[in-house]
C-alpha cells in the first residue's frame, strides 16, 4: 500500500505549478481619496481581498490635479488601471475616446435599484451605461452654530444676515465661498433660472444667467461680502477660526473643519427674486471600467461589492460620503448624521451637470467671464457674450476634429 504515496507524488510533480496554487488575479483600481475617504476605500478593499482569494484589489492613490489627463493619456496606451473612480461629467469625452467600457450588458434591475435615479441617469451616455455610482457630491450652506442661530432658507434674509456679521477690518466675513469659481456660481446661475445648455445648445448670456452673475458681482462689489478673490484654503482657514459665519462647500469639507467647531449644513436657500432653489451642479461620483481591460468580468464583479449596501455603510460611516446607494441612506446610522441628511435632501434640488464633451468647452469661457464681474473690468453682459461666442466657437472647433481612437 506503500505505492500510492510514491504515485501521488509523482502525478503532483508533473502539474503545473498554476494548478495547484493559482496566484491570485490582480487588480489595479485608480482613485484620488483623500483622509476619511481613503481610509473607507482601504476598509472595503481589504474586506473584499479577504472575502476570496480569485483577486487581490490594488488602490492606487493619484494626484487629483492630474488625475483626468492620466487617464486620457495612460490608458490609450495599455498602461492604465482596470478601474478607476471619478466624477461623470467626462463620460462623454472618454467613451467616444474608447477610454471606458459600458457596463449595460452585466447591469440588471437588481443593481440598477441600489441607487437614487440622479446618480444613475448621468452615467449614461448615447443610451449606453457607462459606470456605478459610489457617492453624490454637490454643495450646501455650512454654518458656525455659535454665530448663526437660524441659518437663512432664502437669499433676502441670507444678504441681511452675512452683511450684520461681515466686518471686513477685523477679518470677519458673513458669507464666504470660491466666488471666482463657476462651480460655485452655478447655485445661483440655476436660482435665477439660468441654464448651462438649453436643448443642447450654449445659453450662458441670456437675460436669466446675466442676472445671476450680476448677483454675484453685488455680492462681491456693492455689498463687500466676501474677501478678495477667496480660494479653498481661506475658506478653510476663516472657517476654522471663526471668522466666517457661512460657508458654500461640498461634503469634501467635512475633512477640513476643526473638530472644535460647532457647525451645521442646510440646503442652499431660496433666492428671493425668482422663489426658485439656489441648485447646486450634482456629480455622480462613479467606478468605471477601462475599455482595455484584460479582467473585465472580474473587474466588473468588484464594481458591484463597492457599491453594495454593504461596502456604502463604510464609505458613509468612515469616509462620511453621501453614498448612491439608497438602502444605506435608510439606515440608523445615515439618519442620525445631521450633515448627511442636508445632503441627502440638497440632492432633490442639485441640477446634475452634463456629461457631453461639450460641457468641457464651457468651464474656461465661464471662468474667465465671472473673473472680470468680480473684478469690475467687464459688465455681466459683456463678459457673457464673450463666453458665449467663445463657447460656441470651441464646440464647432471640437466637432471638426476627428475623434481619436
Amino acid at each position: 500500500m506503500r505505492i500510492l504515496p510514491s504515485l501521488l507524488l509523482t502525478v503532483l510533480c508533473w502539474l503545473p505549478a498554476s494548478t495547484l496554487w493559482a496566484a491570485p488575479t490582480e487588480l489595479v483600481l485608480w482613485h484620488s481619496y483623500r483622509a476619511r475617504e481613503q481610509r473607507a476605500l482601504k476598509q472595503v478593499v481589504k474586506a473584499y481581498n479577504e472575502s476570496q482569494k480569485k483577486v487581490r484589489i490594488k488602490a492606487l492613490k493619484i494626484p487629483y490635479d492630474a488625475y483626468a489627463d492620466k487617464i486620457t493619456a495612460a490608458i490609450p496606451r495599455g498602461h492604465g488601471p482596470d478601474m478607476f473612480i471619478f466624477a461623470h461629467d467626462r463620460i462623454g469625452d472618454w467613451a467616444d475616446n474608447k477610454i471606458i467600457e459600458p457596463i449595460s450588458f452585466w447591469v440588471n434591475a437588481a443593481i440598477l435599484g441600489r441607487f437614487f435615479p440622479k446618480t444613475m441617469k448621468v452615467l449614461v451616455y448615447r443610451n449606453a451605461l457607462y459606470g456605478l455610482p459610489l457617492a453624490f457630491k454637490s454643495l450646501a450652506l455650512f454654518y458656525n452654530k455659535e454665530l448663526v442661530k437660524k441659518p437663512p432658507t432664502d437669499t433676502k434674509t441670507l444678504l441681511a444676515l452675512a452683511k450684520k456679521l461681515t466686518d471686513r477690518k477685523a477679518g470677519k466675513y458673513g458669507l464666504v465661498y470660491q466666488a471666482g469659481d463657476f462651480y460655485y456660481h452655478a447655485p445661483w446661475l440655476h436660482g435665477f433660472g439660468g441654464r448651462v445648455f438649453t436643448k443642447g445648445k450654449p445659453s450662458l448670456a441670456t437675460p436669466k444667467a446675466i442676472r445671476s452673475f450680476s448677483f454675484a458681482r453685488e455680492l462681491a462689489l456693492k455689498h463687500k461680502l466676501l474677501p478678495k478673490e477667496p480660494n479653498s484654503h481661506l475658506v478653510s482657514s476663516l472657517f476654522n477660526k471663526g471668522k466666517a459665519a457661512m460657508v458654500i462647500n461640498g461634503p469634501w469639507f467635512r475633512g477640513e473643519i476643526d473638530a472644535k467647531v460647532k457647525y451645521g449644513v442646510i440646503p442652499l436657500p431660496t433666492v428671493s427674486e425668482t422663489k426658485k432653489p439656489a441648485a447646486p451642479f450634482l456629480t455622480s461620483e462613479a467606478v468605471f471600467l477601462n475599455k482595455k481591460s484584460k479582467h473585465k468580468k472580474l473587474s466588473f464583479a468588484f464594481m458591484k461589492y463597492l457599491t453594495s449596501y454593504k461596502s456604502a455603510m463604510i464609505r458613509l460611516k468612515v469616509g462620511k460620503q453621501p453614498v448612491a446607494n439608497k438602502k444605506a441612506h435608510a439606515s440608523k446610522e445615515a439618519k442620525e448624521d445631521p450633515i448627511m441628511s442636508a445632503f441627502r435632501t440638497q440632492l432633490k434640488t442639485a441640477i446634475p451637470m452634463a456629461n457631453t464633451p461639450e460641457m468641457r468647452m464651457v468651464w474656461d469661457p465661464a471662468l474667465n467671464a465671472l473673473g472680470a464681474i468680480l473684478r469690475n473690468q467687464s459688465t455681466a453682459k459683456k463678459a457673457l457674450l464673450e463666453a458665449q461666442r467663445k463657447i460656441v466657437s470651441y464646440i464647432k472647433e471640437k466637432k471638426a476634429k476627428p475623434q481619436s481612437r
